[in-house]
């Protein structure tokens, strides 16, 4: 190993935000704690952020390589959700009892 620390960040949601706007995808910072406290580190390192993208909207193809392209150029990457997912882990089981 050559001593380089890479910085890799798992969390629930990824520092962004992401909208479809007349079909295209539209990413905006996100304004969260956890994005903000930590957004900085992930600009200053090689790492990567490893998220959901908040998007519960059935996307295309086409949008999701778009969504997909356009983090890729910041070092992120999406894990995309199904609406059941969103429901059973994010709502019921991380908001509702934790």
């Amino acid at each position: 190993m050559n001593g380089e620390q890479r910085l890799l960040i798992v969390s629930n949601r990824l520092p962004i935000t992401t909208e479809i706007v007349n079909g295209e995808v539209v990413l905006s910072d996100a304004s969260g704690g956890l994005a903000t406290g930590l957004r900085g580190w992930h600009e200053r390192s090689a790492g990567t952020w490893i998220g959901w993208p908040g998007v519960t909207s059935r996307l295309s193809v086409t949008q999701r390589a778009a969504l997909d392209r356009q983090l890729e150029t910041r070092r992120i990457i999406a894990i995309h959700l199904t609406r059941q997912e969103v429901r059973d882990y994010y709502d019921d089981f991380s908001n509702g009892v934790l």
